[in-house]
């Protein structure tokens, strides 16, 4: 077990105690509001506050009918859809989940309220093409009430200027009044339904929030959102000044300028100085650029990339002892999905900043007679999937992900087994055809697939698994077998040790963490314990499912 060597937080894996609470509260107040209209108790209410008859040719009504249409619920939906496409494009994933909770389920919801209640609209109302249906709760105002809510949680998110956040938090709660004035003015609902379409727009964007555990107060709580600039973390006194380098592919990041916003954050909250920001090349992808951090002292490293770029930043970081933080800005991001650390930009930073440091294996490869080794940290192999690798197209595959890489195993169909000799440890070595060698360091790949059941990235050992299909059939005996996790299957060996050898009698592909490197004899690698030191969320301790559920490990094979 690696040691902690940063305060602990909250799990990640559940919303914090504050969203929790204001969502329950959101909740428990429309419920009672719901109640007392279903009652009939706010009806006295309701008729000593309605508004005088609307006469359609007075301009203070026509203004308040074009406001109602301009901003008529579907307008609104549209709106938050766009926020949603926006968000995800910037790899605000949990922001993403939460717009599209709040849009669509929040939309059906509203509906449904209306046909149980069933609550008739006032009378001698100006007639709108926008205003039909039941009256309770009021949709303009939930609409409006969730949109102003979900673009102010946008804002705080996406990390906006001071300015910029308490100036939408003025327009929402005008735009909120405003359309409040207008469906009231209009005899569109009565002011109880008005007020039960605001509780339910709030309910339906906190729980929405909560669900997808979008973080929109501080880390520090209500105490530090009222105070007039943020609160750093308390440093150490006469402590040496805390350095942080951010090595980044720009290719990989959608919006450099939010990026720079979300670290610099963090780094003026935990009061790093004389930050060091190291764009990656095609000439270097991060090796050498871990090289520069690690000679300039830096007590902290991000690297932000696909498995590529964090493939070899992970090389130039082994043995350092300084912490490493990963933000996934690629397709696969197969070592972020293994440790837990989230997709969203947003939420794998706070993790870099505030997560748990913990140390994890590094697989050593020599590569034929090279005199110098390379790292890395989640799979390496030769044959077939370093020719799919190979093949993938970088334009398709960031046009429609993961999908690209089928496209380029139907061309790689045709792949031939190679000739090679396998090696574990001091066992004699065994020859066979193989199609497929594949070394791990952790267990599974993308969509959850769990191809070494028995690995754990901090257990000292690594897994083979050697693959030799002769026909489509035993192909597709072999993707059964490993769907299954612990099936078997002739065509299908797995191992274990703590270094393996694998000599082909020709040249072969082999790929690294997903990026074909070249053609090579000999693999060599070999367990490089405890060589990478990174910050992981606290749940990344148990084996972690991309899928979502957490499990310990099989107990390790001799």
């Amino acid at each position: 077990m690696s040691e902690s060597s940063s305060p602990a937080t909250p799990s990640r894996g559940r919303p914090s105690t504050p969203a929790i609470t204001f969502s329950a509260l959101a909740i428990v107040l429309f419920t009672i509001w719901t109640v007392l209209v279903a009652t009939g108790v706010l009806d006295g209410m309701d008729r000593a506050t309605l508004a005088p008859v609307p006469v359609f040719e007075a301009r203070s009504v026509q203004i308040a009918a074009a406001i109602s249409i301009v901003f008529s619920p579907p307008i609104l939906l549209l709106v938050l859809l766009c926020l949603a496409w926006w968000a995800s494009r910037r790899r605000l994933h949990n922001l993403t989940v939460s717009l599209i909770l709040a849009a669509i389920p929040g939309t059906a919801i509203n509906w449904l309220m209306k046909l149980l209640i069933a609550d008739p609209r006032p009378p001698q109302r100006l007639p709108l093409l926008t205003v039909f249906g039941p009256s309770y709760p009021a949709e303009h105002l939930s609409s409006v009430a969730m949109v102003a809510l979900m673009v102010g949680a946008t804002v705080v998110v996406s990390r906006q200027d001071r300015i910029v956040v308490w100036t939408w938090q003025v327009i929402g709660l005008l735009a909120v009044l405003l359309l409040g004035l207008c469906s009231w003015w209009l005899r569109s609902n009565w002011l109880a339904d008005l007020i039960g379409g605001v509780l339910l727009g709030v309910a339906v964007a906190a729980v929405s929030l909560m669900v997808a555990r979008v973080r929109v107060l501080p880390r520090e709580g209500l105490i530090a959102m009222a105070m007039s600039r943020q609160t750093p973390v308390t440093a150490v006194d006469g402590a040496p000044e805390a350095r942080c380098a951010i090595i980044y592919n720009p290719s990989k990041i959608v919006d450099e300028a939010a990026f720079r916003r979300h670290v610099d954050y963090e780094l003026s909250r935990h009061q790093f100085v004389r930050t060091l920001w190291l764009p990656t090349t095609v000439d270097e992808p991060g090796r050498g650029l871990a090289e520069v951090a690690i000679s300039k002292s830096v007590s902290l490293v991000l690297v932000a990339g696909g498995d590529g770029t964090v493939r070899s930043v992970c090389d130039g970081m082994a043995g350092s002892g300084i912490p490493l933080g990963i933000v996934p800005a690629g397709t696969g991001n197969l070592l972020a999905r293994n440790l837990g650390i989230p997709r969203d930009e947003r939420a794998a930073i706070d993790v870099a900043f505030d997560g748990q440091t913990r140390k994890i294996d590094l697989v050593k490869l020599r590569v034929d007679d090279q005199p110098e080794t390379q790292h890395f940290a989640v799979m390496g192999g030769m044959g077939f999937d370093a020719a799919v690798f190979e093949q993938t197209n970088a334009d398709l595959k960031k046009a429609v992900g993961s999908a690209a890489y089928f496209v380029a195993g139907a061309q790689a169909a045709g792949f031939e087994p190679f000739a090679a000799s396998v090696q574990i440890d001091d066992h004699p070595p065994v020859s066979r055809r193989l199609s497929v060698a594949v070394i791990g360091n952790v267990g599974f790949l993308q969509a959850g697939i769990e191809l070494f059941p028995d690995a754990r990235p901090d257990d000292g050992v690594l897994d083979v698994i050697l693959a030799s299909p002769r026909t489509l059939r035993d192909w597709a005996r072999i993707l059964t077998t490993v769907l299954a996790v612990r099936g078997t299957d002739e065509h299908l060996v797995r191992r274990r040790g703590k270094r393996i050898s694998i000599t082909a009698e020709e040249p072969v592909a082999y790929q690294l963490d997903g990026d074909t490197i070249g053609h090579a004899r000999r693999l060599v690698a070999s367990v490089d314990a405890q060589a990478l030191t990174l910050r992981v969320p606290d749940q990344s301790y148990e084996r972690h499912n991309p899928l979502g559920n957490l499990r310990r490990s099989a107990p390790e094979q001799s």
